[in-house]
């Protein structure tokens, strides 16, 4: 399955994981390296050297000893998550949190506007979402910060003008596979597991998701 496969996604939840703020961050970027590492064994069968971990001038990690190796990582307050891949790539996840409006407007284009307050009329709402509309939300901006990743322009690239068409989407949907409105050189995916979003972005245009991309859950190491 392994051979067959572009990319490998590995995420690890950290609920009810008791810490503040500055040894949360330094937890997850601990953790981070571990599932690195675990990940280029499995999927490159090789291992990985932190000295020889770089950054672009944008600040996106790389891997300077092996061509064709790439890999990103991502955190929230539930979750971390890193993905290895034969192509440039890109994740993010979140979990569940407030959304308020400006930051809604400023992040979505029209389009997106429609789907993230459905039948709701926007101008009318409240300043924060609804449950629903902080999913829409959620789903749409995963994508997004996983695609700047992937580009590696970070925020340097307006978020409104990326545009995702997306239909209705199931939590029981994973991955649920959308492009970037008139980009044929990429592929974008979300992946929904309970109270996590995720979303990767992989530079190649013909990824079948359900053959491709392996999703993998790792249990908490016992440090």
């Amino acid at each position: 399955m392994e051979e067959q496969a572009v990319c490998k996604v590995s995420y690890t939840r950290l609920k009810d994981l008791a810490l503040e703020n500055r040894e949360l961050y330094s937890y997850q970027k601990k953790l981070a390296m571990w599932m690195l590492k675990q990940s280029f064994l499995d999927f490159f069968q090789m291992e990985l050297k932190e000295e020889a971990v770089g950054r672009t001038s944008y600040g996106k990690p790389y891997y300077k000893e092996a061509e064709n190796c790439y890999f990103n990582i991502s955190h929230c307050r539930q979750a971390v998550c890193v993905a290895v891949c034969r192509y440039p790539v890109g994740i993010d996840v979140e979990s569940m949190r407030k959304i308020g409006l400006p930051a809604v407007k400023k992040c979505c284009s029209k389009r997106e506007l429609q789907y993230v307050f459905a039948d709701r009329q926007m101008y009318s709402c409240d300043q924060q979402l609804s449950l629903e509309g902080t999913k829409r939300f959620l789903h749409l901006w995963t994508l997004k910060e996983s695609y700047v990743k992937m580009t590696g322009e970070g925020i340097r690239m307006p978020l409104n003008t990326i545009d995702f068409a997306l239909g209705v989407v199931s939590d029981r949907q994973k991955p649920f596979t959308v492009l970037k409105s008139g980009e044929k050189g990429s592929t974008s995916s979300l992946y929904l597991e309970n109270e996590l979003i995720m979303a990767l972005s992989i530079k190649k245009g013909d990824i079948k998701t359900g053959r491709e991309v392996i999703w993998q859950e790792y249990e908490k190491p016992a440090w």
